[in-house]
């Protein structure tokens, strides 16, 4: 188990999906895949660009980059 699967385990699916918009189901897919989406690394100013890990580490009280 990877630290994103720990972090998301510990805060819970569905607290982490209401925080950051998104079902229980699609934050338990993050976690079965062990990484966030890809659509996490596209340019900033791309639209369908996300940023659930900057939500995800202020909740974990971690740094972005290790759940990246």
């Amino acid at each position: 188990m990877n630290f994103l699967q720990t972090t998301l385990n510990n805060l819970g699916h569905g607290q982490i999906g209401k925080a950051c918009g998104v079902s229980r189901q699609a934050v338990k897919q993050w976690w079965w895949s062990g990484k966030l989406p890809d659509t996490e690394w596209l340019d900033p100013k791309h639209p369908r660009r996300t940023d659930y890990a900057s939500i995800i580490a202020k909740m974990a009280k971690c740094k972005r980059s290790e759940l990246l």
